[in-house]
C-alpha cells in the first residue's frame, strides 16, 4: 500500500482524493519522500548505513519543489505547506 503500514488505515492517496473530492482541501501536489531503507526508517539524516538522506532532502529535493511554488506565490497562489514525521520515543 502506498505510504501506509497498516491495512486498517486509509492510504494517503485515498485520503487526499476524498478530501479534494469533498471540497475540504484544494487540489494539490503532494511530495512524499520515502524514508524507508533496507534497515527501516532513515530518520532523514545522513549516515554511512542509510546514505545522505538529509543532504538530498535539504539540498536537492526542497529547492526542486520550492522553485515552482515560489513562482506560484509570486502571482498570488497559496501553495506552501510542510509536514513532517515526528518520531517521539
Amino acid at each position: 500500500m502506498l505510504l501506509n503500514d497498516s491495512g486498517w488505515t486509509e492510504p494517503i492517496h485515498h485520503r487526499l482524493d476524498r478530501l479534494i473530492g469533498g471540497g475540504k482541501v484544494q487540489p494539490m501536489i503532494a511530495v512524499l519522500p520515502d524514508g524507508f531503507t533496507l534497515y527501516g526508517g532513515s530518520q532523514y539524516l545522513d549516515s554511512s548505513a542509510h546514505g545522505d538522506y538529509e543532504t538530498h532532502l535539504v539540498g536537492e529535493l526542497v529547492p526542486w519543489v520550492d522553485a515552482p511554488a515560489s513562482a506560484a506565490n509570486a502571482v498570488g497562489l497559496d501553495v506552501a505547506a510542510l509536514e513532517n514525521l515526528s518520531r517521539h520515543g
